[in-house]
């Protein structure tokens, strides 16, 4: 993932799983706005929401945490 952010490696791991937004927020319980507004940087998840990204994504929450951790540090 060339860029660390959360919006980033969100939207890298779907692709990658070859999953759409819509199908994304449906897994999480969210909207396909609201994952598009993560992707895109616009705002960070809630930490349960986050946890659930992590799962629907199949990576380790704390990954996904990192690469927030890098955009804000």
């Amino acid at each position: 993932m060339s860029k660390n952010s959360l919006g980033t490696t969100v939207r890298a791991k779907r692709e990658e799983l070859r999953m759409t937004q819509p199908e994304l927020a449906e897994r999480v319980g969210t909207s396909q706005s609201h994952v598009s507004r993560i992707e895109a940087n616009q705002c960070v998840p809630s930490a349960v929401l986050l946890i659930k990204l992590a799962g629907a994504l199949q990576m380790p929450a704390a990954e996904l945490l990192e690469s927030a951790e890098r955009k804000a540090g």
